[in-house]
């Protein structure tokens, strides 16, 4: 039976990753019978290998309102893409992270929309979810908030914003559930985030996804294009959190100051390392989620055992005391210092360059006048 699988995320889970493969290995997956299709439609901020986000739509008027129709057509769009496809090949891989945050709220009516459409067209549907311990989700997640500095939670800290992380589906037992109400819990497929936990020929998260969509791991699958997505931690966390105090920084203006955060974390010791919660707190905090997670663990992934088996690291709670911060704030002002002399330096020999530029012009200009009053008095 023709099949669609939906790569739902959820975020921080290599999604992009696993997109950037699909997208650089199109052609060995059609070997196999299976179609990475691309939509002409591009949203905004969007990467076009997001192929499945035309199921929620993305598109705005300028004042911020959504743009309805627009995003009717590219709905529609899709699902012609999708017949299409399905013409040629058996299998179709779509793949976008907000399909998960879209399964909360009033978006979630799009796995009604995309089931109907199976039912209607002969197809059956089978979701793809990798999830990562709550609170290693929510510390990489946050952490992501405040590198890209301009959205609602950029000043947060870790320990006030577990207090009430409104803004993610961190219930996966609940959030599996409706999903599996609509295409039956036999359809949705499981993966656990952690490197011991991944399958397939390589134990990485690529081999272990075409495991989970039935595609052998061929030697003509290659790993080309990788994620440029840079973690900081720590101080540097720290840093840039408070830095966004100052204002919510412009795209071009964000990316200079991670340039000099990127630059800081390679240098820093390799022993300065945090958690930014203590085991209490991530106790208290993972308590919240256990009975959900016990739950997964034995219903989607048919194991008596817990659901993730990676303890809390034991390092020390990240505090602004720590014998490295010092370190870390000149060497991150000692980056901006260095560049800003580069950047003068360069600025002054422009000038000098205009000046002499100048001068030659001028000298050109009355050497002309002079031959011209010659000239005449001749």
């Amino acid at each position: 039976m023709k099949t669609l699988y939906l790569h739902i995320g959820s975020p921080k889970t290599a999604t992009t990753s696993i997109q950037m493969f699909c997208e650089d290995n199109k052609e060995a997956l059609l070997a196999q019978g299976y179609a990475y299709p691309l939509l002409d439609y591009i949203f905004p901020h969007i990467a076009q290998r997001r192929n499945g986000h035309f199921l929620v739509g993305g598109f705005r008027f300028k004042d911020g309102k959504p743009n309805k129709e627009k995003d009717a057509m590219a709905y529609t769009a899709g699902l012609d893409m999708l017949h299409k496809t399905f013409k040629q090949v058996d299998n179709i891989i779509l793949s976008d992270e907000n399909l998960w945050n879209a399964s909360r709220g009033k978006k979630f009516a799009f796995w009604n929309k995309i089931h109907e459409d199976s039912q209607n067209f002969g197809y059956q549907i089978k979701v793809i979810v990798y999830l990562r311990r709550q609170d290693d989700y929510i510390n990489s997640w946050l952490s992501q908030q405040i590198k890209d500095g301009w959205n609602t939670f950029v000043e947060k800290k870790l320990s006030e914003f577990v207090k009430a992380p409104k803004a993610l589906t961190l219930d996966y037992y609940s959030a599996l559930n409706k999903i599996s109400a609509v295409v039956g819990q036999e359809n949705v497929c499981v993966r656990v985030f952690e490197r011991d936990k991944f399958g397939g020929r390589n134990k990485d998260v690529y081999s272990d996804f075409l495991e989970a969509i039935g595609v052998e791991y061929t030697d003509e699958f290659v790993l080309g294009q990788e994620e440029n997505n840079t973690s900081i931690s720590g101080n540097y966390q720290e840093i840039k959190r408070v830095l966004n105090s100052v204002g919510h920084f412009k795209y071009l203006e964000n990316e200079k100051v991670m340039g000099y955060i990127f630059e800081c974390e390679k240098l820093k010791d390799p022993n300065e390392k945090f958690n930014m919660l203590s085991e209490e707190e991530t106790n208290a905090f993972l308590s919240k989620y256990q009975e959900g997670n016990d739950a997964i663990a034995k219903e989607y992934l048919h194991i008596d055992g817990p659901m993730f088996h990676e303890g809390i690291k034991d390092l020390p709670v990240w505090n602004a005391e720590n014998p490295y911060m010092a370190e870390a704030m000149i060497r991150f002002f000692g980056q901006v210092y260095v560049d800003q002399e580069k950047r003068i330096s360069k600025l002054e020999e422009e000038v000098e360059n205009l000046k002499k530029f100048k001068s030659a012009v001028s000298c050109g200009i009355k050497q002309k006048i002079k031959n011209k009053i010659k000239n005449k008095i001749k």
